[in-house]
């Protein structure tokens, strides 16, 4: 499930960064949140029960709006409209600190804990994000400036 949800991520990607350039992205996005709504509001009748009238309470529909709003909408808007002015590789480079960031966002306002799986999975992201930035010459010279570090270190 992984592997596909990647796959079609990087699709996602590059068919935006190719037709964000062509079209205008808010129409970009109207038409891909129009094809979602259709394909879930399918999906949920044929594989949902009905909902009731507890939907309507006001804490879940500010909820709601903000999920819409501010989370989705907002947010792919932005990515189009980035993709329009950056390559598709870049943006995907970026958009792989997201996983940091809400980490990041949910030990300073949510007090969640900061483990050692989380400070291993920061490090190994921020590493492959590096890596994938930093020419390949740039990181062999690194790593054998710290083997040379550690061979001295042993030799004392």
């Amino acid at each position: 499930m992984t592997i596909a949800c990647a796959a079609v991520f990087s699709f996602n990607l590059t068919y935006l960064g190719i037709y964000s350039k062509k079209y205008n992205a808010i129409a970009i996005t109207f038409v891909q949140f129009a094809v979602a709504c259709v394909l879930f509001l399918i999906g949920a009748i044929l594989t949902e029960p009905a909902p009731n009238a507890s939907w309507l309470e006001p804490k879940i529909i500010v909820s709601f709006l903000y999920l819409f709003i501010g989370a989705t909408t907002l947010a792919q808007l932005m990515q189009n409209i980035g993709l329009a002015h950056v390559s598709a590789s870049s943006a995907s480079v970026v958009m792989c600190t997201e996983s940091l960031f809400s980490e990041l966002f949910s030990i300073l306002f949510w007090g969640s804990m900061l483990t050692l799986s989380t400070l291993v999975g920061f490090a190994l992201i921020f590493i492959a994000v590096l890596m994938s930035i930093v020419h390949r010459r740039v990181i062999v010279n690194l790593f054998r400036r710290v083997e040379d570090w550690a061979s001295d270190r042993r030799k004392k």
